[in-house]
Order: C-alpha cells, then structure tokens, then sequence
C-alpha cells in the first residue's frame, strides 16, 4: 500500500463532492434555478401591490377631497343619513365589497437537502478508487541480488 494511494483516493472523493454539490445542493444549478424563479414571482408581486397601493391611494384622496364619494360608499357599507328612505327589491343582492390586501408570497421555495447523499457518493468513490489502485498494483516481489563473493 502506497501513500499515493491514498491521495488519489482522497482527490477523487473531494472531485465527487464539488461534482455533486455543483449539480444536487441548494445552491448549485438546480437551486440557482429555483430561487431566481422565487425572485421572478416576487418581482411581479411587488408590481402588483405597488398597483393595488396606487389605486387604494387614489381611492383615499378621492374619499378625502368628494363628500359625496364618501355619501355613496358610506350607502354601499349600508349606512343611510336619517332621512332617506331604503326600499329593498326580493332577491336582488349587493354585490360584495372585495378588499383585498393582495397575494403576498412568502419564504424561500423549498429544496430537498441531498449533501449527506453526496458525501456518502464521495466515501464510496474514493473506497472504491482505493480498492481498484491496490489491485492494479503489480504485486511486489522480493527477489534478493546476489552478488558474487572475491
């Protein structure tokens, strides 16, 4: 058994380690991936509530600046001055008053962790690296040079 041996085992089982991480980890390929489709979503979603922020915005200073915008979503909410007079139509119904604060995405998308499987990949590649590099070695024989005696 050679010391050289037991380097390269070592270098192919650190190569199968970075080889593995790079393609199955979090942050290889497949993760870069899915987290810049998590940010795409994000970035849309930004827009969309900036949208819905501009419009609630422009709702506000109309409520603050038109009384009567304020009398028609008051009778919206159901409330009446004291001297109207509500008439109700069978099965006629209000439509619903959507408030909606918008669709917030949330977390990181998930990512199965499979490093301990890379790792064990790595142990078993550089065993079997070792093993092979001891049974290619030529075996050693011990022949004894004789030199002759004066």
């Amino acid at each position: 058994m050679k010391v050289s041996h037991l380097v390269t085992a070592a270098l192919v089982s650190v190569v199968v380690v970075f080889a593995g991480n790079l393609l199955v980890a979090p942050y290889g390929s497949e993760g870069y991936t899915a987290l810049n489709e998590h940010r795409v979503r994000l970035e849309t979603n930004i827009e969309e509530l900036n949208a819905l922020h501009t419009t609630l915005r422009a709702r506000i200073e109309l409520l603050a600046r038109n009384s009567d915008a304020v009398r028609v979503e008051a009778r919206n909410l159901g409330y009446y001055t004291a001297n109207e007079t509500v008439i109700r139509i069978e099965n006629a119904s209000r439509p619903p008053i959507l408030q909606s604060p918008g669709r917030v995405i949330l977390g990181v998308p998930d990512h199965t962790d499979r490093r301990a499987l890379v790792r064990l990949i790595a142990l078993l590649s550089g065993v079997a690296a070792f093993v092979a590099l001891l049974l290619i070695e030529p075996p050693v024989t011990h022949r004894s040079i004789s030199r002759p005696s004066r």
